[in-house]
């Protein structure tokens, strides 16, 4: 009988698990550069999650101002090129989230903190026929340093 409740045991056993349900943290955009003039295409890079589950991470891209998912890039990958990207002719805005092993997603990056990359904007200027070539270009949104002159 001895026998019989032993292997009763390790045939039948319940077994009780905890299952991760945390999600990982968010992670943070580094930089976001146009890394081809010729295509458009962007390079977007992110600091890696301190979570230590961090399976792979999600990439959006704000597109007709809705956030889309463009890629799904695996951990423990830092950074990805947008070969369908247009940062040749505007600028393109990029948020993250991370995911983990069990399934859990973050969030993602606050809407306050996404990234975009620069756009110049040339033109050709004339005053007193004196001609110039002007450079515009809109603001690089969330760097954290800023400019530095």
């Amino acid at each position: 009988m001895k026998w019989f409740v032993i292997i009763f045991f390790c045939f039948f056993s319940i077994g009780i698990q905890a299952q991760d349900t945390i999600p990982p943290d968010i992670p943070r955009i580094d930089t976001v550069s146009v890394y081809d003039v010729n295509t458009g295409s962007v390079i977007i890079s992110w600091l890696p999650c301190d979570s230590p589950d961090v399976a792979g991470y999600i990439i959006y891209r704000s597109i007709n101002a809705t956030w889309q998912i463009i890629a799904n890039v695996p951990a423990p990958a830092t950074s990805y090129i947008d070969n369908t990207a247009a940062g040749n002719f505007h600028p393109e805005l990029y948020r993250l989230a991370s995911y983990d092993h069990a399934g859990n997603y973050s969030p993602m990056t606050l809407a306050n903190l996404y990234h975009n990359s620069i756009y110049v904007f040339p033109y050709q200027d004339s005053i007193d026929c004196h001609f110039a070539i002007r450079l515009n270009w809109n603001r690089y949104i969330n760097w954290p340093e800023g400019v530095k002159e």
